[in-house]
């Protein structure tokens, strides 16, 4: 069963934005390592809304304990 993550970070929508387009890449591909099937991004009034689709939650949970998105959030 397909698994979505709906994400929400609060502050400044251009300093967000610009945060997630230096780091998209590499987020990309740690996703497509683990099946992520959709991954979209969006500022918002008030920070940054991000949404992903998965074949399954065990997958997000690979993506999320990867060590490259870890650094990459470190």
């Amino acid at each position: 069963m397909a698994y979505l993550t709906i994400s929400r970070i609060a502050g400044d929508p251009d300093e967000l934005f610009g945060s997630w387009r230096s780091t998209v890449e590499r987020m990309n591909e740690v996703g497509r390592d683990h099946g992520l099937i959709l991954h979209a991004t969006s500022p918002t009034e008030d920070g940054l809304l991000m949404v992903n689709l998965w074949p399954a939650q065990e997958n997000a949970d690979a993506a999320a304990a990867d060590p490259r998105r870890n650094a990459v959030l470190a």
